[in-house]
Parts: structure tokens; C-alpha cells; sequence
């Protein structure tokens, strides 16, 4: 009588060597899906910031200048430098010669923006109240906002610059990246 088949050590030792060469497929399998992940959140972070740096010198372009500049109920604008900021107010006129002002506003990672008075707030709750308005979200995963004047003395302050240099930290778990880009005001 002829037996087809494995013995049971044959297996064993099969399913050993098998295991032994999937261990490191298996970990360089893990280890590129999540490099893969991290790249797409930088990537995404990158999209981000762009898009808020796009929105932020678009506007700053047909803008008078630099009205405000806060971080927290702290002002900002008679210096040169500005970390951590929540408040950037941008001065413009419309078609009838009226003062209209560009707001965005930092809360919770997400970068608002909206047209208003100077001392108005932008709406995030969806119940507009007094001194609020309307506004949208431009940007996600913004985690700072840095602002430096260029060509100013420490006397005059943001209103005054005429270039300002805007940095945006973003992040997202772990992954961070930073968007710079120099902004002109034409207009002042």
C-alpha cells in the first residue's frame, strides 16, 4: 500500500519557514502603508495651508493694510513680530467708497474668514447675534499663525507694514507642516 500525503512533521516544519519568511513581508507591508498614511496627511496639510495662505493674500492684495492683529484679547498690532495669532482684520473700500473689513479668525484649528465691521466677530455657531457675521471656513488642521512685518520700525507697527511675511503651522496626529509666503499690500 502507497501513502499519499505529509506527515505532520513536514507541515510543521513548512508552516515554520513559511512563517519566517511572511514576518518580514508582513512588517515592510506595514511599515510603507503607514509612511503612505503619513504622506497623504502632509500632503493634505500642504493643501490646507496653501488654500488658507491662497485666501489670506488674495484679499491682503486689494486691502488698505493691517487694521488688526490679536492673540486672544491681546493686540498685536504695534509690534513687528506676531505668534500665535487668532485675529488678523484687513481694511478694504467698496465699489461706493465704504470702509468694508476682512476678518479671519482662529478657533479650533480651523481658520474663518468673513466681511464685517471692524469690531465684529465671525459666527460659528450658525445663530447670528449682535456684532457677528457670517462666515465660512477657509483652512483646517491650522494649528498657528505667525505674522512679521517687513521694512517697519518697532514704532509703527502692522499697520504700517507694507510687506508682511505669514507662517502657518499646521497639524494633523503627529505630521506637521508649515506654509510661508510674503504678502504685499498694494493698496496702501
Amino acid at each position: 500500500m502507497i501513502k499519499r500525503g505529509f506527515t505532520l512533521i513536514e507541515l510543521i516544519i513548512t508552516l515554520a519557514i513559511l512563517g519566517i519568511i511572511l514576518i518580514p513581508i508582513s512588517n515592510f507591508f506595514f511599515t510603507n502603508y503607514k509612511e503612505l498614511n503619513n504622506v497623504n496627511r502632509r500632503l493634505n496639510l500642504q493643501y490646507e495651508g496653501e488654500k488658507a495662505v491662497k485666501k489670506f493674500t488674495d484679499v491682503a492684495i486689494e486691502s488698505k493694510g493691517i487694521q488688526e492683529v490679536k492673540s486672544g484679547q491681546t493686540d498685536l498690532s504695534n509690534g513687528i513680530n506676531a505668534d500665535n495669532v487668532t485675529r488678523i482684520v484687513l481694511m478694504s473700500t467698496d465699489d461706493d467708497g465704504n470702509y468694508v473689513y476682512d476678518i479671519f479668525e482662529l478657533e479650533d484649528g480651523n481658520l474663518w474668514y468673513g466681511k464685517g465691521k471692524k469690531n465684529d466677530t465671525i459666527n460659528k455657531d450658525g445663530n447670528l447675534e449682535q456684532n457677528e457675521v457670517s462666515g465660512s471656513v477657509i483652512a483646517k488642521y491650522i494649528n498657528s499663525i505667525s505674522l512679521i512685518g517687513e521694512n517697519i520700525t518697532k514704532y509703527e507697527g502692522m499697520k504700517h507694514a507694507y510687506v508682511v511675511l505669514i507662517k502657518l503651522n499646521l497639524k494633523d496626529g503627529n505630521v506637521t507642516y508649515s506654509v510661508k509666503s510674503k504678502v504685499y499690500f498694494r493698496n496702501k
